[in-house]
Parts: C-alpha cells; sequence; structure tokens
C-alpha cells in the first residue's frame, strides 16, 4: 500500500512556501532562516528568498548558502558556509511562519485541533489531546526526597508533602 502524505507544501517564487494539510493552506508565506554570528559581530539572519527549482528554496549571504529541500511531506535544511571566516550558528529555522513579514495562520477551530502533551517524568501521563480537553493536572515540580511516602517508588506516588519540612 502506498504512502500518501497528509502534509503537502507549495513552493513560491518570493522564497516563502505554504504548508497544505489535507489540501487546506494552514500555514503561508512561510520561509526557512539561518541565524549566525561573525566573531566580535552581531547575529544575521539569511531567509530563503527565490526558488532555485521545484523543491528548493534559496537565501544567500556573502557567508552563508541556506536551501530549504521540500521531499513528499519532509522539510530539510542545508547551510553552506562559503566564506573564509570562522562563524558561529546560533539557530536553524525550518519553518518561520511570522505574520509581521507577511505570514498567514489558518488552523481549525479549537475543537478540531490536537496538542501532545508531554509529563515532566518518566511516569508523567503523556497523550495527544485535544485543545478544549481538561487539563491533566501535574504535580509541583519536587525532588523525589519530599515524597511523602519515600523516593517515589512507592503504592501512591502522587500524594505529595510540599512544602517539603
Amino acid at each position: 500500500m502506498e504512502r500518501v502524505p497528509m502534509t503537502s507544501y507549495r513552493l513560491r517564487a518570493s522564497g516563502t512556501f505554504d504548508v497544505f494539510e489535507n489540501e487546506h493552506a494552514i500555514l503561508e508565506n512561510a520561509r526557512a532562516y539561518v541565524a549566525y554570528h561573525l566573531p566580535n559581530d552581531a547575529t544575521r539572519l539569511v531567509f530563503t528568498t527565490a526558488l532555485r527549482d521545484a523543491a528548493t528554496l534559496v537565501g544567500q549571504d556573502e557567508h552563508v548558502v541556506v536551501e530549504l529541500r521540500i521531499a513528499s511531506d519532509a522539510l530539510s535544511l542545508r547551510v553552506t558556509h562559503r566564506g573564509a571566516l570562522p562563524l558561529a550558528l546560533d539557530e536553524l529555522n525550518v519553518l518561520d511562519c511570522d505574520v509581521a513579514r507577511a505570514g498567514t495562520i489558518q488552523l481549525a477551530n479549537a475543537r478540531a485541533l490536537r496538542y501532545l502533551h508531554h509529563g515532566w517524568q518518566s511516569w508523567s501521563p503523556v497523550a495527544v489531546r485535544r485543545t478544549d480537553s481538561r487539563k491533566i493536572p501535574t504535580p509541583p515540580r519536587c525532588p523525589s526526597r519530599h515524597w511523602e511516602k519515600g523516593n517515589g517508588h512507592t503504592e501512591n506516588p502522587t500524594r505529595w508533602r510540599w512544602p517539603p519540612g
């Protein structure tokens, strides 16, 4: 059975791209960028600014070339250092949809959206949940020595003694 991607992309000549979910545009005019700095210099941003071919957006300055490639439903970002000076990469951003730069976000209503709830400990609940569902209570962050009945490996690990004392 052939895998059909749910997410697809449309590249634009301006160096931006749109993200589609089941043929509905959810992000428009997104860009990729790299943030870097040279020794003793401020951070520089290089955004994708042009369409190279049907699957690649590019942007460049005198020190780096950034390429965003699309293959099926995957995005990849390649940065090439083309200058002689050493530089430090600060940030690689594959998908930047900033409304201040004409980006558009078209999400469904809250009942249709889902999010990943991830706990802060190995025993915490992890689930994909509706955005309008009741919040999963999370106990206060507390070292295990403050458990009411021991070190956290007890018959009732959710009873807290807080504050410790």
